[in-house]
Formats: C-alpha cells, sequence, structure tokens
C-alpha cells in the first residue's frame, strides 16, 4: 500500500470520528457533515499531517468526553518518539506530539471504545 493510500485511508477514519461522511460534486470530493453540509475538501482536509486538521479532531474527542483516555494513548505514542527522563519531558512530549500521533491516539480511543461496546 503506497503512502499516499495509506494517508486517504486514515484521515478518511478522522472524518468518521468527525461524523462525517463523504460527498461527491462537480468540483470534486468533499466530506459532508450530517446536514449535508459541506465541511472540506477530501483532498485538503488532512489531520495526519496539519496539525489545524488533528487539532479538529482533539476537539472532537473532547465533545465526546474521552480526553482521558485519548490522553493515555496520546502519552503513548509521543513518548515512543522522544528519549530522556520522562517525568521531565512528558508534558513537552504531549504538547509537541505530532499530528500523527494525535490521530493514532483518536485511532486507538475509538478502537478501544468500540471493543466495550
Amino acid at each position: 500500500m503506497s503512502n499516499e493510500m495509506k494517508s486517504r485511508e486514515l484521515n478518511a477514519k478522522m472524518a468518521e470520528l468527525m461524523g462525517w461522511v463523504r460527498g461527491d460534486s462537480i468540483l470534486g470530493e468533499y466530506w459532508v457533515d450530517n446536514s449535508e453540509q459541506i465541511i472540506e475538501r477530501i483532498d485538503y482536509w488532512q489531520p495526519f499531517t496539519d496539525i489545524a486538521a488533528a487539532w479538529q479532531v482533539e476537539e472532537r474527542i473532547k465533545e465526546l468526553r474521552l480526553i482521558d483516555k485519548y490522553c493515555m494513548h496520546l502519552n503513548a505514542n509521543a513518548s515512543a518518539r522522544w528519549r530522556g527522563d520522562v517525568h521531565l519531558s512528558q508534558l513537552w512530549q504531549l504538547i509537541h506530539a505530532s499530528p500523527e500521533d494525535r490521530c493514532l491516539a483518536a485511532i486507538r480511543t475509538m478502537e478501544a471504545m468500540e471493543k466495550r461496546k
């Protein structure tokens, strides 16, 4: 699987978490919310590489009241990328977590919630 395909699939998982579905128009593919309102062009909204889009995902996590579980997964993802004293750098790691780390944590949070159902 190419990186571009993997990225599109992962971004699609984030759109699903946001409650969006795929929509088409003459101008291309869009993410659409439940009220059929166009949210963003599919090729523009990329939370795995764009921190602003990743923050949108975090806001959705907050709305879903999953902050504790999300932070646990984000800490695990971010800590794996950093070296050094965990106690001194843990907050730094979370603040500077990559968009990818944030999205992977969101995916793991949602998977954990699905397993509990």
